[in-house]
């Protein structure tokens, strides 16, 4: 595995089935199951630039759904520093935070 992709090797989620990452195409809450484990994963944030950069459009990753991530993209692209949920505060609150998100986005 190249250098720039290292943090895979750290991932909670590493060796567990996909499963719980790929909900129901309309589904863009996170499965409790995959908030649990992005929420204990010590590389959820390169977890989630992965994705962004990748502009991945299916699945969990670092405990954010397609359609907040659709969201923070236009924020960066806006130039607006859109962090993680799990930067800005704890996991166990990523509802509110997504809620959060989701009104600063469309603001």
């Amino acid at each position: 595995m190249s250098a720039p992709h290292a943090w895979r090797q750290r991932a909670a989620c590493r060796g567990m089935g996909p499963e719980m990452f790929f909900p129901e195409p309309s589904d863009n809450h996170t499965p409790p199951a995959a908030r649990e484990v992005c929420g204990r994963c010590e590389v959820s944030d390169e977890c989630l630039d992965y994705a962004l950069s990748i502009h991945t459009t299916h699945c969990f990753w670092g405990g954010v759904g397609p359609k907040d991530r659709r969201n923070i993209a236009r924020s960066r692209r806006e130039g607006a520093r859109f962090s993680s949920p799990l930067e800005r505060e704890p996991v166990r609150n990523f509802d509110a935070w997504a809620s959060r998100a989701s009104e600063e986005a469309s603001a």
